[in-house]
């Protein structure tokens, strides 16, 4: 929503048929239904991202292939990560939490330049944290980053 509200053409690719409201604030999922029915977000449900090229974005739904070109893509994984890349990154996880162990001031994990956003920092308690507080995550990863890697390498 926000992005389509700063001016951005937004699709939706979504693997199951429908958004599952019971897990959304009902402000926020009405006002995204209303996105969709006026076609100012386009949703595509029953699709799944195959590739990602330079580019384009390779999308399989039941009965096509769609390619899209993009400017940006923001993976977006959902309300129960898999917290596998995180493994694979080396990223420390509480196995207690069932989160990645990060810096609360500014998202960092112990991986320098990884970043935990979204429900990604909630582990098992996903509850606590509502979707409308996460876009405040990305304001703290971006200026830690530029100020400890982008300054830095001027």
């Amino acid at each position: 929503i926000d992005l389509y509200e700063y001016g951005a053409k937004v699709t939706l690719v979504h693997r199951n048929e429908k958004i599952n409201n019971s897990k959304i604030n009902n402000y926020l999922y009405y006002k995204f239904l209303n996105f969709i029915n006026d076609s100012r977000i386009k949703f595509l449900n029953l699709t799944e991202i195959k590739r990602i090229s330079n580019d384009y974005v390779f999308m399989q739904n039941k009965d096509n292939l769609i390619r899209e070109y993009y400017d940006y893509i923001f993976i977006l994984e959902g309300y129960q990560p898999d917290y596998l890349i995180f493994k694979q990154l080396g990223v420390n996880i509480s196995e207690s939490k069932g989160v990645p162990i990060y810096d609360p001031v500014n998202y960092e994990t112990n991986i320098k330049g990884v970043y935990v956003a979204g429900s990604v920092v909630c582990g098992k308690t996903n509850n606590s944290v509502f979707i409308k507080d996460f876009k405040y995550h990305s304001k703290y990863i971006i200026n830690h980053f530029i100020e400890n890697y982008l300054k830095s390498a001027e």
